[in-house]
């Protein structure tokens, strides 16, 4: 695994942490972070139970590209 993989990952991890944890703020940071080491964690954020709670926030929608 490539190190630019191995922090995508953690970024998202983070991100599902601190969105189940209520900061959604740092949940945000951390997903954007994740996006933008690996674009393609967009479409496993879309079906992610651990971003429910933040999920509806215009934040994540205009991240995602989701509209709900």
């Amino acid at each position: 695994m490539a190190v630019d993989d191995q922090q995508a990952i953690l970024h998202y991890n983070l991100a599902c942490y601190w969105s189940l944890a209520g900061d959604a703020e740092v949940a945000i940071r951390y997903l954007a972070q994740s996006f933008d080491i690996e674009p393609s964690y967009r479409d496993l954020a879309a079906d992610e139970t651990d971003f429910d709670p933040i999920r509806n926030l215009p934040e994540f929608q205009a991240l995602t590209g989701a509209a709900v």
